[in-house]
């Protein structure tokens, strides 16, 4: 389920800084790379020993953008709470090479079977079913929001270029810029 207390921004902003190699998109990079970076925000984030250090954990080998990261960031990891597997190779392998349904066949949707979910959410996670609904009712609740349209983008986001969202997000906006190689005003572009 991810780590506790790192939303969408928070996220974006950890890729952002902990990509390994800084130059190409995140998917054209090894997922070795990937997790040994994973692993270096993890163990700096729990270094409960360094959360009053001035200096924030920063490290002389961290770069531009894990050293601003970390600034930014120093309260915030103590609100974080990683899982023991954390970084996950699974996890890492699903999203960079996932299995998709290429079939050509018309699908349709239908209610969530929200029991189903919890119990399958039980037996593969190993959580408790109080813990499964405590991060699932939110999404639930959203789903069953009887006062509003949905639209085909509250369940899939559409492909072809542009935007396909109004960020009104600030921080969000910048690991966006990040992550496309355009580095914000605030943050120059690290010299090589």
């Amino acid at each position: 389920l991810g780590v506790h207390g790192v939303g969408i921004v928070n996220g974006l902003e950890i890729v952002r800084a902990f990509l390994p190699g800084r130059g190409g998109a995140p998917a054209d990079v090894g997922g070795e790379r990937w997790l040994e970076s994973l692993r270096k925000l993890k163990s700096w984030s729990q270094n409960v020993a360094g959360w009053g250090d001035v200096a924030a954990g920063v490290e002389q080998v961290d770069s531009r953008a894990v050293t601003n990261f970390k600034k930014s960031h120093k309260n915030f990891r103590t609100q974080w709470s990683f899982p023991e597997d954390f970084p996950s190779p699974e996890v890492h392998q699903a999203f960079a090479k996932p299995v998709v349904d290429r079939s050509d066949e018309p699908f349709g949707w239908s209610d969530v079977d929200s029991g189903q979910v919890v119990e399958q959410m039980v037996a593969i996670a190993g959580l408790t079913p109080e813990k499964v609904l405590e991060r699932l009712d939110p999404a639930l609740r959203r789903y069953t929001d009887t006062l509003k349209q949905p639209r085909i983008t509250d369940y899939m986001v559409p492909t072809g270029g542009g935007e396909v969202a109004l960020v009104r997000s600030a921080r969000m906006s910048s690991a966006l810029r990040g992550l496309r190689g355009v580095e914000s005003e605030e943050e120059p572009e690290e010299d090589a």
